[in-house]
């Protein structure tokens, strides 16, 4: 991945050199940018005080340059830190290249290789980059990042469609192999922006030694809708619909596949599996506080619901249909003020959880964060 990463930088960089050749001295300069930021938070979670605690977030360095005259660009950015305290739902530690690529923009046309922050989801990975610090329901469920290419084409200004093509996400539970195929239309009007998102991830086996089911075709559809209300007012909508299908009658472990029937299961059991459909939304609001405009109030409601989310025969009714919804509710309120680079934010986070077959639980966290953006300079060449 490294060495992948560093022959993509390079090769925007002799990109970026040729173009300066041939293009005109008067016209042609090469913009480039140098930022980084850390981003810190202590948390306490009501419900369970002994995991109380600071946490490193994230502390990132990123490198990118632009040359307008050859429509040529590049990004390394790298990334350190445990998102554990920024993600809801979702435990993931990063020490790697959160994206590294280049772009080379032909009239209407702008192809991107490389590693890049995934199309899908209104939140970003970074905390400076969303309305509040942690991450949505929706957010732990949507690809992250990805490694392949992608071509858009903006016929006018504020409609732009992509496709993509990528070997995997680091949404899996291991780096797999197959290709995962994405698309998206967005268009812009003023302050209101429309967001159409579909992605495609193939089957693939998540281990070879743990007595997991092969993961089948999964699909994504992303719906966002956003809006500036008023001066210091937006509000935004999201739709997730995803479809993770993985049954059989038999399943693997240590490379070998095991019938049901030879596994400690209930019974009659001859199938099990995850949920083959999952929908969710988030709702988000941002309000920018009249009196002080550093001052932000940040509302979020969150909810992922599926009406069968684990298939097993214990939990079948008598016409042999699984029942076993669940359902997760995220309530979240951020109150933030930003003082130059430094952003301090108080967040109240709720969640609450309903499984037919496991748990019924609640749990209330508070968070207090800092993000800070070091530094953030620009260069001409």
């Amino acid at each position: 991945m490294r060495k992948i990463a560093i022959a993509i930088l390079v090769a925007a960089a002799v990109s970026l050199v040729a173009g300066r050749v041939f293009a005109d001295e008067a016209t042609n300069a090469v913009k480039v940018n140098v930022d980084g930021y850390l981003a810190g938070s202590y948390g306490i979670t009501l419900s369970d005080p002994g995991v109380n605690g600071f946490s490193l977030d994230g502390a990132q360095l990123s490198l990118s340059a632009k040359d307008d005259a050859t429509q040529t660009s590049g990004k390394l950015q790298l990334l350190q830190g445990g998102l554990d305290a920024v993600l809801a739902a979702n435990v993931l530690s990063y020490s790697t290249i959160e994206q590294a690529y280049a772009t080379q923009g032909l009239g209407p046309l702008t192809l991107k290789f490389g590693k890049m922050d995934g199309l899908i989801g209104m939140e970003k990975l970074d905390p400076g980059s969303n309305w509040n610090y942690t991450r949505s329901l929706l957010f732990a469920l949507e690809p992250v990042t990805a490694m392949g290419a992608m071509l858009s084409y903006q016929p006018m200004d504020g409609l732009v469609g992509s496709v993509a093509i990528f070997n995997g996400s680091e949404s899996d539970w291991v780096v797999d192999n197959t290709k995962d195929y994405e698309a998206q239309l967005a268009y812009t009007l003023g302050g209101l922006s429309v967001t159409g998102n579909w992605y495609l991830k193939q089957a693939y086996q998540p281990s070879a030694f743990l007595a997991i089911p092969e993961i089948e075709d999964q699909d994504f559809l992303n719906l966002i809708l956003k809006c500036d209300v008023m001066s210091g007012l937006s509000v935004a909508g999201e739709y997730l619909y995803w479809t993770n299908i993985a049954s059989g009658n038999s399943i693997t472990f240590m490379g070998h596949s095991v019938p049901l029937s030879s596994i400690l299961v209930p019974s009659g059991a001859n199938e099990i599996g995850f949920s083959p459909k999952v929908q969710g939304y988030s709702l988000y609001a941002n309000y920018a506080m009249p009196f002080d405009t550093t001052i932000a109030l940040s509302p979020r409601f969150s909810a992922v619901y599926s009406p069968d989310a684990m298939k097993l025969p214990a939990v079948k009714d008598a016409n042999g249909v699984y029942q076993n919804p669940y359902a997760y509710f995220q309530y979240t309120l951020d109150l933030s003020k930003k003082n130059g680079a430094l952003t301090h934010t108080l967040e109240l986070n709720v969640n609450s959880s309903s499984d037919a077959l496991f748990f019924n639980n609640n749990n209330i966290n508070l968070l207090y964060s800092q993000f800070s953006l070091l530094f953030a300079e620009d260069y001409a060449f």
